[in-house]
C-alpha cells in the first residue's frame, strides 16, 4: 500500500504545468491564460446563525474537564453537556412569548 502510495507522487510530481497546456492551434495561442476563476459561494443567509449550546439566562456551558473512570480505572476524556430546552417565556414588558434555550436547572428553580 505504501509502494502504491509512493508511485502515484512520485507520478504526479512528474507532471508539470506545461503538460496541461493546449497546444493546437483551436485555442488560439500556446501560452496558456494565467487567470483564475473564481470559486462559486453558495449565498449566506442573513437569519441563519449558529449559536453556542449555553443557557441563555444562567450562561451554563458543556463541561470540558471531565474524565470517564472505567472498571479498571483507565480515564478518557468525555463531555459533560448541558440539558437546553427550548421554552416560551411570556415577557410582560414586550407583551409578547420569547423563545429562549434554558439549561433544566433553571426551569427548575423557576
Amino acid at each position: 500500500m505504501v509502494r502504491l502510495l509512493s508511485m502515484a507522487v512520485v507520478a504526479l510530481s512528474a507532471l508539470s504545468a506545461s503538460a496541461f497546456a493546449p497546444t493546437s492551434s483551436f485555442f488560439g495561442s500556446s501560452a496558456v491564460s494565467q487567470s483564475v476563476a473564481e470559486p462559486v459561494r453558495a449565498p449566506v443567509r442573513e437569519s441563519m446563525s449558529m449559536r453556542a449550546r449555553e443557557c441563555d439566562l444562567t450562561g451554563k456551558r458543556a463541561n470540558r474537564q471531565c474524565m470517564a473512570v472505567s472498571f479498571s480505572h483507565k480515564r478518557t476524556k468525555k463531555v459533560q453537556g448541558v440539558n437546553l430546552q427550548k421554552k416560551r417565556l411570556w415577557s410582560e414588558e414586550l407583551n409578547k412569548f420569547i423563545s429562549m434555550r434554558i439549561s433544566t436547572k433553571v426551569l427548575h428553580i423557576c
